[in-house]
């Protein structure tokens, strides 16, 4: 995921090397080496993918042939080929036969939109297949890799394992869990504050930061904010200032309030907004909304608010992997009392507001228990603005089982 860099106070905007901790010149033999630098161009390769090929994961594929790598492609869109059958149609039979295939993910063995590539696999003649980690899906999960050792193919596992889970956390994460990946993302003064009170708009970020932010948006699935969020700052939650494709745009508005000139319906994509409400809304407020193309979802409401069990689990059913949260505080609120968090993503900003509203409301519970304990996995400094980026333990200890 592209991170930010900070040298001789100059902002750098720049993407990780997946196999960044990586050093050849460490390396003994020739073989580690070339794999794990193959392995980091699929890696590259899969993140072509990105915003097209959910809810698969993305995946790029690499042929070495006498030490040299020969040819890569990735899975460009969701029901395509995969990678690595792409990869073997761009390439004359003689120069797959006997060479070593390198991909991120464990090849499929089934038959769903394309057929299984493990087939393709050994058809082809090829006679090493590095992956980074099994699929989790229970239609593949060690299949893949059962059907190629059982056709004399040789498999190496577990290269840059790591960097490969989190290129797909939300992909793994739902496919484990049920639910899609949740970020919780605010930005916030030193003294807490995360907005002045009623309908005042304030930036609390820099403009630099802001950048930042709308690499997160690109780095998820959909987008999800609260009515009072729409109301108060008439946000469009899209990708901007960067390449790439938006997220689903999703809004939990239980008196279904939304105002038909606000900016996220006007200049709605076709399929790209979801607005969740209450089972007590009149069918006449859902029909204008549906008459602008707009998708609107009834679900229960528990003590008093929309039941983001039901929001996670509607949204994983429409191929939404991961979701990055961004309010207010109501939504933060409930999403953390419920338990329906994985990552905090806070920026922390160097100004003071004095009055004004915290991330989390005044009646805001959640115990001190282990489960809620978090690691700090990175620290940013972005043009004076503070970056941390926290996982919880217990999602952390979820992937490492993978």
């Amino acid at each position: 995921m592209p991170t930010v860099k900070v040298r001789m106070g100059e902002v750098i905007l720049i993407s990780i090397d997946p196999c960044q901790k990586f050093n050849p010149e460490k390396t003994i033999l020739w073989r580690g080496s070339v794999l794990r630098k193959a392995m980091g161009l699929a890696l590259s390769e899969a993140e072509k993918g990105l915003g097209k090929v959910s809810p698969n994961p993305m995946v790029g594929a690499v042929i070495i042939k006498d030490k040299k790598i020969v040819g890569k492609a990735f899975h460009k869109r969701f029901g395509g080929l995969h990678a690595e059958a792409e990869l073997i149609e761009s390439l004359p039979e003689k120069i797959i036969k006997n060479a070593t295939l390198v991909v991120n993910l464990e090849p499929c063995s089934h038959y769903g939109k394309t057929p299984p590539c493990s087939l393709l696999i050994a058809d082809k003649g090829i006679k090493k297949v590095v992956i980074s980690t099994k699929d989790p899906n229970p239609l593949v999960s060690g299949k893949g890799i059962r059907c190629l050792e059982d056709r004399g193919i040789h498999v190496v596992k577990g290269i840059c394992r790591e960097e490969a889970l989190e290129l797909n956390r939300g992909f793994f994460f739902a496919q484990i869990k049920g639910r899609p990946f949740i970020t919780i993302k605010y930005a916030q003064t030193i003294d807490g504050r995360i907005a002045f009170p009623g309908k005042r708009r304030y930036r609390i970020s820099n403009s630099i930061s802001r950048i930042y932010t709308h690499t997160l948006r690109k780095y998820h699935d959909a987008i999800l904010v609260g009515i009072e969020t729409v109301l108060t700052d008439d946000p469009l939650l899209n990708v901007r200032y960067i390449d790439g494709v938006s997220p689903l745009k999703v809004v939990l508005d239980s008196g279904l309030r939304i105002p038909p000139e606000s900016r996220l319906i006007r200049n709605e994509e076709k399929g790209k907004v979801i607005i969740f409400t209450s089972k007590r809304t009149g069918k006449r407020k859902i029909e204008e909304l549906i008459k602008l193309n707009i998708r609107v979802e009834q679900i229960d409401e528990q003590n008093g608010k929309l039941s983001l069990f039901q929001v996670a689990a509607k949204l994983k059913k429409s191929g939404i992997n991961s979701i990055l949260v961004e309010g207010g505080a109501r939504v933060i609120t409930s999403f953390i009392e419920d338990d329906l968090y994985d990552d905090l993503e806070i920026c922390i900003s160097p100004k003071i507001l004095g009055a004004g509203i915290r991330a989390t409301t005044d009646h805001f519970n959640a115990p001190l228990r282990d489960e809620n304990q978090m690691r700090l996995l990175t620290m940013k400094s972005i043009s004076n603005d503070v970056w941390l980026h926290y996982r919880r333990i217990k999602t952390i200890d979820i992937m490492e089982k993978i």
